[in-house]
This record gives C-alpha cells, sequence and structure tokens, in this order.
C-alpha cells in the first residue's frame, strides 16, 4: 500500500489564496448579479445540468418538521426534470460530482448494481468518483463500474497492479463535443481519501496531489478544446483555491462539501479569468443548473445564468425510474421494518449535533459498543453517524440508517497520553466549526474543552493519566487514523472479532427494549 504525502504545496498556498479570495469580492456575487439572458448570434449555449452527494438517496424523501415537510427528490423525478429539459434544449450536460455510493439501505443490500442501473436511466454523461465510492474498496468498485453506461472519470487517483484493467473503466477525463463545441471534462478527488476511508480499505492505492495531477494534464488539453470542465469530488473551499493556483479552469460543477449555491459563484483570479463554480446541496433534492455562453468569434466563455431546481411534488416521477425503485424497496421493506425496541425521546444524531456536541445517540452508540467490547471505554465519530431516531418505534432499519457502514468495533489498548492527543485533536478542529472526527464519549468519561484545549479529561471520576495503560473501542476507521485521528494509527495492540458496529448497536437496543437516553454532561 502506498499513497502520496505530497500534500505540502496545497497545503503551502492556502495563506496566499485566503487572501485572493478576499481581494477578489466577486467569488461572493452570485451569477444572478452577472446575468445576461441574451446570447449573441456566434455564441453556442449549453446546458450544465448536474447532482452531487446522492448518497444512495434513490427513493423520494421527507424534509422539514411536522405540518412543514415536504417530499422531494428521488430518481423518479429526476428523470422526470432531466427528460423535459432535453426535449426542450439540444445542448444539454448531466453530470455527477461524486459520493452517489453509501448513506441508505439500497446501498447497504444491493451495492453499486442499484447505483449504477438507477444512474443509466437518468442518462447522465459523465460522473467523478467520491470518497464514499472506496468504502467497501476498489476491488468492490470496480466489480460494479461495468454496469455503467456513462463516462466515470478521476485523474489523481492511481490503482496498482493489483487492480488491473482500472484505467479501462476510470478515465481522466472525457472530451464531450456539445453543440459543435468541444469540452474536456476532468474528474477529480480529494486528497484526503486517506482520512476519509479505513486505510484497509486502499491497499495498493496511490492519491496524488490535486495540483500536481491537473497541470499537466490541462496544458495537455487546452490547445484541443473550447472548455475546461472540473467535475471535483474537493468540497467548495478546495474548489475556490485549485481555481486561483491552476490556470485555464472555466467551470467547476463541485461536491463533497454538500454546499448549497442557489445560483453558481465566480472567481475572478489574479491572472484576470472568470472560473464558475457551483454545487447543488446533497441527497438529489436539488439539480444545479448552469447556463453558459461560447462565442465562435472571441473563443471565450460567459455565464448567462445558474440556478437550483427543487424536485419537489410538482414534478410527477418518471413511472419507469419509479417502478424500478419500488422494486428494490419492496425487497428491503420485508427484511429490515421488524421492530426491536422503542424510543422514548428522539435520539439526535443530525451532523449539525453529533459533529459538535455531546448527543443522546452518541451515548447510546459508545455506551453499546464499551459494553460489547468490554473496555474501559469507547469513542465513536460523529462524522459515521448518518441519521436521528425519532421518538415512537425502533426498526432495524432505524438502527442501519444511523450508521449505514459496514466498519467493525476494534478494541485498542493504548497509553492515557494517546487517548488525549485523540482529544486534543478534536479539541482544536472544534475552533474550526462541525468535525467529522468529533468524538461521543460512553458512559463514565467526562471530557471539557475550553479555548481549543482538553481542559478536563476524566474516567470515572478519576483523571486520565498519561502512562496508565487503558482499553478503548472504536470504529476500525478511527482506529487507522480515520478523520485525522493519527494518534491511534500507530497502536499495535489491538483486537477485533469482526463484530459491525450496526449489528452492536441493534443488539444493545433489542436488549434494551425502551430506550430513553439523556445528555449526561459527559462532553463539555
Amino acid at each position: 500500500m502506498s499513497y502520496s504525502k505530497k500534500r505540502n504545496s496545497f497545503r503551502s498556498i492556502s495563506a496566499f489564496v485566503a487572501a485572493v479570495i478576499f481581494m477578489f469580492i466577486s467569488v461572493a456575487i452570485p451569477a444572478a448579479a452577472h446575468e445576461n439572458t441574451a446570447p449573441a448570434s456566434d455564441e453556442v449555449v449549453i446546458k450544465f445540468l448536474h447532482t452531487n452527494d446522492i448518497h444512495a438517496n434513490i427513493n423520494n424523501f421527507m424534509v422539514g418538521y411536522g405540518k412543514d415537510s415536504v417530499e422531494v427528490g428521488g430518481i423518479g423525478r429526476l428523470v422526470t426534470f432531466v427528460k423535459s429539459l432535453r426535449e426542450k434544449e439540444k445542448n444539454v450536460l448531466l453530470l455527477s460530482a461524486g459520493d452517489s455510493f453509501q448513506g441508505t439501505l439500497f446501498y447497504n443490500f444491493f451495492k453499486g448494481k442499484v447505483i449504477f442501473e438507477c444512474m443509466n436511466k437518468i442518462g447522465y454523461d459523465a460522473a467523478t468518483l467520491g470518497n464514499h465510492e472506496f468504502d467497501d474498496g476498489p476491488e468492490s468498485l470496480l466489480n460494479f463500474l461495468h454496469l455503467a453506461k456513462f463516462d466515470v472519470l478521476n485523474c489523481n487517483v492511481q490503482f496498482g497492479k493489483s487492480y488491473s484493467g482500472a484505467q479501462n473503466v476510470i478515465k481522466p477525463y472525457v472530451i464531450k463535443e456539445v453543440g459543435g463545441v468541444k469540452i474536456a471534462v476532468i474528474g477529480i478527488l480529494t486528497k484526503e481519501l486517506f482520512n476519509l476511508v479505513s486505510i484497509d480499505k486502499l491497499a495498493d492505492i496511490q492519491v496524488l496531489d490535486p495540483i500536481e495531477a491537473l497541470n499537466p494534464l490541462i496544458r495537455e488539453l487546452r490547445p484541443k478544446v473550447d472548455m475546461i470542465l472540473l467535475l471535483s469530488h474537493m468540497g467548495l473551499k478546495e474548489d475556490l483555491e485549485i481555481s486561483e493556483v491552476v490556470p485555464d479552469i472555466d467551470l467547476i460543477i463541485g461536491g463533497h462539501s454538500h454546499s448549497m449555491l442557489v445560483s453558481p459563484v465566480i472567481l475572478q483570479t489574479s491572472r484576470g479569468k472568470q472560473v464558475v463554480i457551483n454545487q447543488a446541496f446533497e441527497k438529489g433534492e436539488y439539480v444545479g443548473e448552469v447556463n453558459m455562453a461560447f462565442s465562435k468569434t472571441s473563443k471565450s466563455w460567459r455565464l448567462i445564468s445558474g440556478k437550483l431546481n427543487r424536485l419537489d411534488k410538482e414534478i410527477q416521477p418518471d413511472a419507469e425510474a419509479q417502478a424500478l425503485v419500488d422494486g428494490y424497496k419492496k425487497q428491503l421493506d420485508s427484511a429490515v421494518k421488524t421492530v426491536i425496541g422503542k424510543a422514548v425521546k428522539p435520539l439526535v444524531g443530525d451532523k449539525n449535533s453529533i459533529r459538535v456536541h455531546e448527543t443522546n445517540l452518541g451515548n447510546l452508540i459508545s455506551d453499546a459498543m464499551q459494553k460489547y467490547s468490554r473496555a474501559d471505554m469507547a469513542i465513536i465519530n460523529g462524522g459515521g453517524v448518518r441519521n436521528s431516531i425519532d421518538a415512537g418505534d425502533i426498526t432495524i432499519e432505524s438502527c442501519i440508517n444511523v450508521f449505514p457502514f459496514d466498519n467493525k468495533v476494534v478494541k485498542l489498548t493504548v497509553k492515557g497520553s494517546t487517548i488525549r492527543a485523540a482529544f486534543a485533536n478534536v479539541a482544536r478542529k472544534l475552533l474550526e466549526g462541525s468535525y467529522g472526527g468529533f468524538l461521543q464519549v460512553s458512559k463514565g468519561v467526562k471530557v471539557v474543552y475550553r479555548e481549543g484545549k482538553v481542559a478536563e479529561l476524566s474516567l470515572n471520576g478519576n483523571p486520565i493519566n498519561d502512562n496508565t495503560l487503558y482499553t478503548i473501542a472504536m470504529s476500525d476507521f478511527t482506529s487507522v487514523g480515520g478523520d485525522g485521528h493519527t494518534a491511534f494509527s500507530s497502536v499495535a495492540d489491538r483486537y477485533t472479532d469482526g463484530a459491525k458496529i450496526t449489528d452492536v448497536i441493534i443488539d444493545y437496543v433489542k436488549e434494551m427494549k425502551v430506550v430513553d437516553m439523556e445528555i449526561e454532561g459527559r462532553i463539555r
């Protein structure tokens, strides 16, 4: 296994780029401020439709609360919307900016098969890989990629000799000719892949620095095409940075940060070039739209307009596409609707809570892991928790939706200083806001954060001693340094019997029957 450590060039420019973004204030100006909807006679107008971070939400779902809740999304609605626009307009490209995998039971049970069947039904022209496409390892991904009837792109992940034929199904770029205009679509993935996917799932994989991967590729492509389009799964901040430091990008369709841009933003770089950037939130609730015009005379692009289109009840699902989804849903329902317990009050797992402070669901999961492993304590990374549980019946489905990954419980024997280093990392990260590596803790643990530092860390009322050995249970993802928890990655004394965290949660709820969890002041 190898992966690139050449990250300094990207990180060293961060301060410079921050200054550039501040100086070129147009980055904060939405497209509407620049809109000019009348194409000139020599211009070709192209409509770019895009989604990102659908996370296996192939069926419709509810957003909002109570009487304000509405049904949105779903592959059926997306097919209807795309078909309608393609019937009206001839120059349309549909793109996915990654993370189509992982997040619902559809993926847990049917993996890439259901995802690619649905994406084929929608009619994507190209998709880039997201980090969650690697959750079950490259071999699993490659086993399903042959199903894709569209171009799958990435230029900065290198597959080793273990994965023969990977280059035949994953291309660094593709050139699409639309309305006589040549568009190079390049796929790129976050450099943080090894912090987001368990390292043991990434054997014989190398991740190149995005700048190092893009610069030679763009130099090669620029004379051959009219547009350089970056299909990015790096996040909005990184997209803004790359716009400044990598010349000649015209348009970035992004994902990974789940940013909701009501209209595209425009970055005016220090070289005087305008780069258009857009992203369409998450789960397929919206379809992004960017309309751009290419002048055949000046060989230049300009943004005409851009917006988010909400897939709500005004859009009727396509019957054939919905039938495909309903078939898979019928298989799911028979397997996961069994009631295993009852929640007295809602168990909170939304990312705005569980990645920032203690929640009762975080307490439940960490307690379940501690009891199962018989460790002194247990932790769970908030970023692994993907759903809340409503008050009332708890089903197997509820538990799987809470933790939809196949991560296993691992028990480490570590010095107290290692535990302290992990919580110190959380303390520093909290200064920046919500953090996927925020650690929920089991009963008996108390953590107090103050001004970016750990003010108190104790177990059963006794301070954690740096030189004392403790057993601590966590996910295999965290144990190998996931989310930046490198304090655990070099620990040699570790054990797992292969138990999945989801199964441990299910068994714990079955045993409790009535779940009445509180916030207890474990984390302050």
